[in-house]
């Protein structure tokens, strides 16, 4: 998960191809971060058009969802931002669940979302 998280980090462009592949993957996976690393790869190398219809209500579950861990969320929250960017995501979608996670305990997170938000004002 490390090596294809550093690849992407360099070079998005190899792990793109792959990446629908490894998005089918993702409820087979047993690696607990998992859901983590593919939030990441998904904002590192841009949602594949291939793969937006079933990746954008599932990282908005991520998002929403309490079940999941903070560095998910956070990856998460900035793939959902960028995909608002570039207008492949309606920005109403997300501004309701960002509000929410601006009420996390977490001051760290809230801060973070808020930042978030805060850009798509």
């Amino acid at each position: 998960m490390w090596l294809i998280g550093d690849v992407c980090e360099m070079n998005p462009q190899v792990v793109e191809p792959c990446l629908p592949f490894l998005f089918s993957l993702r409820d087979q996976m047993p690696f607990p971060g998992m859901r983590r690393s593919l939030a990441k790869w998904l904002w590192l190398t841009n949602v594949p058009a291939d793969v937006e219809d079933q990746a954008i209500p599932q990282l908005l579950q991520w998002l929403d969802g309490d079940e999941y861990s903070i560095a998910c969320k956070s990856y998460t929250a900035k793939a959902l931002f960028d995909l608002v960017i570039a207008g492949r995501l309606a920005i109403d979608t997300l501004i309701p669940v960002l509000k929410r996670q601006c009420l996390s305990e977490n001051r760290a997170y809230a801060s973070r979302m808020q930042k978030i938000l805060d850009r798509l004002r």
